[in-house]
């Protein structure tokens, strides 16, 4: 029984004859790895990038939070000496 390989094409990738296709199969694997890794590593500067945000905006908040408290205090103050 012979097998025979001929036309066979994977993603513009001629896998002809044993070695192409080892090579082909050592290949996609080592650049599927790539892509992930890359995705995971833009996710992740995103997901940074979202936390200092969060943390600027319950800043901000707790900020405002202070200065009510401090005008409250004010108008509480303004209201006792008249």
């Amino acid at each position: 029984m012979h097998l025979t390989f001929k036309n066979t094409i994977y993603w513009g990738v001629s896998i002809e004859t044993i070695k192409n296709r080892i090579h082909f199969i050592v290949t996609l694997p080592l650049v599927s790895i790539l892509v992930l890794i890359s995705f995971s590593v833009y996710f992740f500067n995103g997901q940074v990038d979202v936390a200092k945000k969060s943390k600027n905006v319950q800043e901000a908040v707790a900020a405002s939070e202070a200065l009510k408290y401090l005008m409250s205090e004010t108008n509480k103050t303004f209201l006792r000496t008249e």
